[in-house]
């Protein structure tokens, strides 16, 4: 529909604790530990289209990534 071809993405994954700030905003507790995931999507032409930051604030997570790419 938006004739976006993507090339590739980058996940970086790391334990975020939380501010107090944040805490604030969620509800949780300053100091919790926290997943983070950050992300960037690359373009065809490598230029970055995508960035965001999610936290998962879950005692109990599981998480599945399948990452790919069908070059024709």
């Amino acid at each position: 529909h938006y004739n976006v071809s993507v090339q590739r993405g980058d996940e970086y994954i790391s334990i975020h604790y939380i501010t107090d700030e944040e805490a604030a905003l969620t509800g949780s507790k300053e100091g919790q530990a926290t997943l983070q995931v950050e992300e960037i999507n690359y373009l065809k032409n490598e230029q970055a289209f995508n960035y965001s930051i999610s936290y998962y604030f879950q005692k109990e997570l599981s998480i599945y990534f399948h990452v790919s790419n069908y070059l024709h």
